[in-house]
């Protein structure tokens, strides 16, 4: 039967949930890693491929019922997922693995199937879509979707298609109000007839999502783990969706043209598209070609990598840039989004310090040596490094200190940091930052721990032009005699080792990468003892 390709992604969470049930659940993503490489196997569309899979996906009578099914499958496997997670007390890293794993199957294959079944008109499919869209915790998508991005995709009407220029944190940092005032105030964009019909949807499917995941908690002898792993599951899968958005539409742009292939891009890879229920021929899905006769390739908007490579690429912008704005069909007016307002900064500083305020767990302070960098591939101005171990300044020696505050928010999973750094930079002079972020504890084993972070930082030192043959490289702003940057995403990955019950020995890492990576290694002190 030609529609058994699609069943794929039943076959693989069928995979997830043996391997959790034989506890072997932490393989699961190097299985899908594996499964991957598919890609290579089964090879591309060409044109007539393209054109007759377009006809049967969209028009066969018979398949339409194996997608449905399909959904009622996810519906099932969703319920599973909650009844395991009742039963099974999860250590961090396995809670974890087990949240991101569900995500990339949620994300991956149930939204990619609720969204095929949305377009369709017909309400017995749309409501089987509308409860997997609840599942991954993106209620909104419906009407945003319907209404808002295929009427403006790729104009500057739509802020879900990226602008050449436009890294991803960048257009996330500025998509996410855009969707909440758009999917939760009356929008005068949609159609005049269903403003208010549409608001009012978007209320009663936020209630049922909200009504679900609150029984779930009240109900689940294990609580805590089920609220950690329905906040995190759903925060992941709207990230991964939107970064989709970003991959989709980046740097194309159409003044009212119909939509062609030349507005989105596509990969063309048999196996993603059958996991991901064509998604990935993103153009011919906007442009409605399934009854078109014509069809062809256009090569200048085809991807160069599977969708999960790119968003492997896109969290890195500087690789993003120098990848896509190189292709041929990225040649729309470059606008650079505007910075958020210091009211917008102001305020989420006061969000983090309220929490800091208010929470009442246990806390440390933090004193480490600043200590080494890395330039993974050297740097072209190393001649300016005094401190530098090699000549093309790959290491380089720091000399100063980070002081750092942290305090937990939520048991030992979460906390708050704030850290103050003072130090010599690369090339000897006086330099700092300062940091405003979360820490997420990923591993815990016996005196063993280690924590991811993320959030503000604002780097700062005397300027290089005071060194005789420097030249600027633009990513440091001037004034006066001091460069400075600010930096949404500033991120850290630490190591602890407990020492006593109230000293433990921290290392930490700052991953620059590309640019610059840094170490250092210090004391944290625990007042009222470590628990």
């Amino acid at each position: 039967m030609r529609g058994l390709k699609y069943l794929i992604p039943v076959f693989i969470s069928l995979l997830f949930v043996g391997l959790y049930e034989l506890s072997w659940g932490w393989t699961f993503l190097i299985a899908i890693t594996l499964i991957n490489q598919a890609n290579n196997y089964l090879g591309e569309f060409n044109a007539v491929e393209l054109r007759e899979e377009l006809h049967y996906f969209n028009l066969n009578k018979g398949f339409q019922w194996l997608k449905m099914l399909s959904a009622i499958f996810f519906v099932a496997w969703n319920f599973w997922s909650y009844n395991f997670l009742m039963h099974n007390d999860l250590q961090v890293l396995d809670l974890v693995n087990f949240t991101i794993s569900a995500a990339i199957i949620n994300c991956t294959f149930s939204l990619s199937l609720a969204h095929d079944l949305l377009h369709k008109g017909q309400w017995f499919k749309s409501l089987w879509a509308q409860a997997l869209l609840i599942f991954c915790g993106v209620p909104h998508f419906k009407n945003d979707h319907l209404f808002g991005h295929h009427q403006n995709a790729s104009t500057d009407k739509d802020p879900s298609s990226a602008y050449k220029g436009q890294s991803y944190y960048s257009f996330i940092l500025k998509l996410i109000p855009f969707r909440i005032q758009q999917s939760y105030t009356l929008n005068k964009a949609y159609p005049t007839a269903k403003q208010m019909w549409i608001l009012l949807e978007n209320y009663m499917l936020l209630g049922l999502m909200v009504l679900l995941y609150a029984g779930l908690i009240v109900l689940s002898p294990l609580a805590s783990q089920m609220a950690i792993y329905l906040v995190v599951h759903a925060a992941f899968v709207y990230l991964m969706f939107e970064m989709s958005n970003y991959i989709q539409h980046y740097g194309l742009r159409r003044e009212g043209a119909t939509f062609s292939t030349a507005h989105a891009w596509d990969y063309l890879h048999k196996y993603s598209n059958y996991i991901s229920y064509l998604l990935p021929l993103h153009s011919y899905h906007h442009a409605n070609a399934s009854t078109k006769k014509g069809i062809e390739i256009d090569e200048n908007t085809v991807l160069p990598y599977c969708y999960y490579r790119m968003m492997m690429l896109a969290l890195i912008p500087k690789l993003w840039f120098k990848k896509m704005d190189g292709l041929t069909a990225v040649k729309g007016k470059e606008i650079k989004p505007k910075m958020l307002s210091s009211t917008v900064k102001a305020a989420c500083v006061a969000a983090l310090l309220g929490i800091s305020i208010t929470s009442s767990a246990q806390h440390n302070f933090g004193i480490k040596y600043f200590g080494l960098s890395m330039h993974p591939r050297g740097d072209e101005q190393s001649h300016l490094m005094p401190y530098r171990l090699d000549d093309r300044g790959v290491l380089v020696v720091n000399f100063g200190g980070i002081a750092s505050y942290q305090k937990y928010v939520y048991t030992n999973l979460l906390s708050f940091k704030l850290a103050q750094g003072i130090y010599t930079d690369s090339g000897g002079l006086i330099s700092g930052h300062t940091h405003l972020g979360f820490r997420f504890r990923f591993i815990e084993r016996g005196r063993h721990s280690a924590m991811f972070g993320f959030g503000p930082t604002m780097v700062y030192r005397r300027s290089w032009k005071v060194k005789e043959g420097y030249e600027s490289t633009g990513l440091f702003k001037e004034k006066g005699n001091v460069q400075y940057l600010f930096v949404w995403y500033g991120g850290e990955i630490e190591y602890n080792y407990l020492l006593s019950d109230k000293l433990d020995l921290s290392i930490n890492f700052l991953p620059g990468y590309p640019l610059v990576m840094s170490f250092g290694v210090g004391l944290r002190y625990w007042p009222g003892g470590f628990r």
